[in-house]
């Protein structure tokens, strides 16, 4: 998913209550690491480069959850 400014995350049915966020570049460096308070609304990513990143979740239960988005 194409994103310019800001990522959105969609929860899913059942999973726990994010804690903590990695976004890494397409060559799996960690760019940003996000803690639970700003997981509650939009990512700002206005200030990575464009590419391919991931995202990466990691719930209170210790579950993780990976994503991918396109920074434009």
């Amino acid at each position: 998913n194409p994103a310019s400014d800001v990522v959105h995350l969609q929860p899913v049915a059942n999973a726990a209550q994010p804690v903590s966020a990695m976004i890494h570049d397409g060559a799996g460096r960690m760019v940003r690491e996000l803690e639970a308070g700003a997981l509650s609304g939009p990512i700002d990513v206005s200030d990575l480069p464009a590419g391919a990143y991931s995202l990466r979740v990691t719930g209170i239960d210790g579950s993780v959850s990976e994503g991918r988005f396109l920074r434009q």
